[in-house]
């Protein structure tokens, strides 16, 4: 109704998000300087940013829908926002907690994040198989339905869904942890945390217990799995050779 297209709000949703960048580097600033009030309101500025521009980020693929207009070009424009902003996103709450503590541990959790967050296992998956795809060396007519799927479709988050209709409590305990470290579920996180490190401060003094024990919990699962993605993602394509086998 509004007139505005899906890659119009694809782009409005990536600049929010990266507007959160300098918002957060100014917050940290400003209590830096002692300026506690100017302070608080950049982190919350930067804590409803994360937030709004996922909710335009997940409105650009329901406006596609409705208008019939989905396009690879559109998909691109989407993932694109993805894999420039995830990387930066925990680093710059990194960066943040270094020049509001002066502790420079935050600062290498946040660059060692980086990896676990720009899910490097999955891009270097997709982009063997779209080299196999072009190159004719991959047959995927060839596959099982749900081998396919499982190579082209599917992510951890898919998977732990599947893992979800059963009845046992591990796979509920699991997909909920899955969800809670994929972006919407950390910009959902840190956001509350701000809200309640905000009341700690007015109430006690104290500055962003909630966040600096989150970051931590957060970077070294990011850290921690990274090397674990990566051998997931080679035993996929090890089975892909097999079954590729004449």
């Amino acid at each position: 109704r509004m007139g505005v297209s899906a890659n119009v709000n694809s782009i409005l949703g990536g600049c929010t998000w990266l507007l959160s960048i300098p918002a957060i580097i100014y917050s940290g600033w400003c209590f830096q300087q002692s300026c506690t009030y100017e302070g608080w309101l950049g982190l919350l500025l930067s804590a409803a940013m994360w937030n709004i521009g996922f909710i335009l980020d997940v409105a650009d693929g329901s406006i596609a829908r409705m208008t019939h207009t989905s396009s690879s070009a559109g998909f691109f424009l989407d993932f694109s926002w993805h894999l420039v902003f995830n990387p930066m996103f925990t680093c710059s709450i990194g960066v943040f907690l270094n020049m509001v503590t002066g502790h420079p541990v935050y600062l290498l959790l946040g660059v060692l994040s980086i990896c676990g967050n720009w899910a490097p296992a999955i891009e270097a998956r997709e982009h063997v198989l779209c080299d196999l795809v072009a190159t004719g060396k991959c047959e995927v007519d060839r596959l099982p339905s749900e081998q396919r799927h499982l190579l082209f479709a599917a992510s951890p988050r898919y998977e732990s869904r599947i893992e979800t209709k059963t009845q046992n409590l591990l796979p509920l305990v699991r997909s909920l942890a899955v969800e809670l470290l994929c972006f919407p579920g950390q910009f959902m996180l840190f956001g509350l945390a701000v809200l309640v490190d905000a009341v700690i401060a007015r109430t006690s003094g104290e500055l962003f217990p909630v966040v600096r024990v989150l970051f931590i919990a957060v970077s070294v699962l990011l850290t921690s799995r990274t090397p674990l993605a990566l051998r997931r993602e080679y035993v996929k394509l090890q089975r892909l050779d097999r079954l590729m086998k004449p």
